[in-house]
């Protein structure tokens, strides 16, 4: 395993152990579900910064037209 996602996976440990607390028999999730979904969701999201950069600056003109 390569430091990144060894890193990445201590991340999503400490997140899963703030929540575990919560968790009762309707809602508990095993980390590997966890951090099987948050790897998922991660490859899913990414952006170029280009994208991010449009987005924000939608939501900034779309604010500014709200005032």
């Amino acid at each position: 395993m390569e430091a990144n996602e060894q890193e990445n996976e201590k991340k999503a440990w400490d997140v899963w152990l703030s929540k575990y607390p919560h968790m009762d028999e309707k809602t508990f999730v095993s980390f590997e579900d966890f951090y099987k979904n948050k790897k998922e969701h991660k490859k899913a999201v990414k952006q170029t910064d280009e994208e991010v950069i449009a987005y924000a600056e939608k939501i900034r003109l779309s604010l500014k037209h709200s005032k």
